[in-house]
């Protein structure tokens, strides 16, 4: 079995793209790199099961033509079973809500961090290849991990709680604002708040953290 550790890269931007393929190749990883959508599909849907096993696959969220979702979804048509890594702008909190939600591995906000990257990749990898015994035991271990984070939640007031949740759904600060009938100031004020007692900086591991500790209590 071929044991070298493949990344299919799908995005549009050729600058972002080759960088990205140059760095991961240092890492030493395979890298196979799409630009076109559509091409991209017809290669994993044809591509040999070792192609598929050890690898995961890079996915921009915003692409002309069909966005990272649809591809997703044009995969699972497909049978096409690969851990998915988002990759996202800082806009894009909804639709990475959204790729958690179907099954991503873990989404990623640009400009990426080679060692968040490196690390999402290799852990995307491992969990693809994990027995269902194996699966069932790091899955215990998430609801243990998860403790720490909900332990956080519960400092969270009331009304932090609200921030924290228009946060979650994507909202901006000014539609939070209008929904809670508060200021804009005074949600700025809490979401730095819930950012501090939360030990996270942006926008997406708010996301993320929620979102795992929904899915390791279910």
């Amino acid at each position: 079995m071929n044991t070298t550790k493949k990344v299919f890269v799908v995005d549009d931007n050729d600058d972002f793209r080759n960088s990205l393929a140059w760095m991961l190749r240092g890492e030493g990883f395979h890298t196979i790199e799409f630009v076109d959508v559509h091409k991209a599909i017809i290669a994993l849907k044809n591509a040999d099961k070792q192609d598929i096993e050890n690898s995961c696959l890079l996915l921009d969220v915003r692409m002309p033509g069909m966005s990272g979702l649809e591809f997703h979804d044009r995969l699972k048509m497909e049978s096409v079973d690969i851990p998915v890594v988002y990759m996202t702008g800082h806009a894009d909190v909804p639709l990475a809500v959204e790729a958690m939600k179907k099954g991503a591995t873990t989404f990623l906000e640009k400009p990426l961090d080679n060692g968040q990257l490196t690390h999402a990749i290799e852990s995307a990898i491992h969990s693809s290849n994990l027995l269902d015994t194996e699966f069932l035991s790091r899955r215990r271990q998430s609801k243990t991990d998860c403790k720490e984070f909900i332990g956080r939640l519960e400092t969270l007031t009331p009304r932090e709680k609200d921030v924290l949740d228009g946060v979650v759904e994507g909202h901006v600060n000014k539609i939070i604002a209008k929904n809670l009938d508060i200021s804009v100031r005074t949600v700025e004020v809490h979401r730095s708040r819930v950012m501090k007692k939360l030990g996270i900086r942006t926008a997406s591991e708010a996301v993320k953290l929620v979102l795992l500790t929904e899915m390791a209590s279910a």
